[in-house]
């Protein structure tokens, strides 16, 4: 279970992966072994599951970011699982949610440019299992590019 002190090192881990012990510890009103330990119990119960850098796409060179919607032509477990097993291996999806509703998946895709996206469709997504019809909806804006999950103070 976790308490408020949990709660505020996920916050602060979450804002800044980079934050030292030191500084978690300061702001958290702990001393360092207690902090890192903590830190570590979370870490262990895989609550933090990886740390990671946020990139600016556009200066990286990825100017298209598509939400594609997916029908799989049956419900089948084999079919489901293959279609899973594919997308974990093509590096232009970045996320893939499996959905209620008219379609199963979406998979969230990013390309260099628009013929990049194109060749993406044709050579991955038209060749992955069991699809039976895609639709694309291209990303025009980025709002609120920040993924944070809310977290409770405890």
């Amino acid at each position: 279970m976790l308490d408020s002190i949990d709660y505020k090192i996920l916050s602060l881990i979450q804002e800044n992966g980079k934050i030292s012990n030191t500084e978690l510890a300061e702001k958290i009103g702990l001393s360092l072994t207690p902090c890192l330990r903590r830190v570590k119990k979370l870490e262990d119960e895989r609550i933090v599951n990886f740390y990671t850098a946020s990139l600016n796409r556009k200066k990286i060179g990825i100017d298209v970011t598509a939400f594609v919607l997916i029908k799989l032509t049956n419900y089948k477990n084999d079919t489901t699982e293959q279609f899973i097993n594919a997308v974990g291996n093509i590096e232009n999806i970045v996320a893939c949610y499996s959905l209620s509703g008219s379609y199963d998946f979406i998979l969230e895709v990013v390309a260099t440019d628009l013929d990049d996206y194109s060749s993406i469709v044709t050579k991955k997504l038209g060749e992955l299992p069991g699809v039976s019809g895609l639709q694309t909806s291209f990303v025009l804006k980025d709002v609120k590019p920040k993924k944070l999950l809310p977290i409770r103070q405890g």
